[in-house]
């Protein structure tokens, strides 16, 4: 259930300030992939809802869908650490939305640390990182964003590839008949 206004508020206030929101799109969708069963907070436009996918890039069957899935990740049998602090057994991996979301969000990590963004876009770095995700996700199931796995599943070496980031060059043109100075400085703005 949607947790109010005033957690609401905080998610919008964080994506404000410039930081980046994943959370797991929820584990209770259905085996035909039908209805909106995205949970909270993944359902707040401020964050990315993260949906799972299995090792031959299926849905999963329990991973919810709606139209506020944005991103897919892995998240079958996903090795992982243990509450005391160990490592999981061999042989076996846990199943979630939570296993697929922390995926999303190294891409991003990844994306972040190569350089790939500098904020210089639209001044918001977040903005910048999300629409890079969607633009360098494999596209899976419908063609376009769908409600089972949004834009398609993160892709790291994409992401994280500084020619994937193209910017486009804004120029203002002086008013006509004034000489524009040697030097005068180019700014790039935004993905192209």
């Amino acid at each position: 259930a949607d947790p109010g206004a005033t957690v609401a508020q905080a998610f919008a206030a964080a994506e404000a300030a410039g930081i980046i929101c994943f959370a797991s799109a929820g584990n209770s969708g259905n085996p035909k992939g039908k209805g909106d069963s995205v949970g909270y907070p993944a359902k707040y436009p401020s964050v990315i809802a993260v949906a799972a996918t299995d090792a031959s890039d299926a849905r999963a069957s329990f991973s919810s869908t709606g139209a506020d899935v944005e991103l897919a990740a892995p998240g079958v049998n996903i090795p992982s650490t243990t509450m005391d602090g160990g490592v999981q057994a061999t042989g076996g991996g846990w199943n979630g939305t939570s296993m697929a979301c922390p995926h999303a969000a190294g891409v991003a990590a990844l994306a972040l640390a190569a350089g790939v963004l500098d904020g210089n876009g639209n001044g918001r770095v977040n903005d910048d990182l999300r629409t890079l995700l969607q633009a360098t996700a494999l596209d899976l199931g419908v063609a376009g964003r769908d409600p089972l796995f949004g834009f398609g599943l993160v892709q790291a070496p994409a992401a994280a590839t500084p020619s994937n980031f193209a910017p486009t060059v804004s120029i203002v043109a002086p008013a006509p008949g004034t000489a524009v100075p040697n030097g005068t400085p180019v700014t790039f703005t935004g993905l192209a």
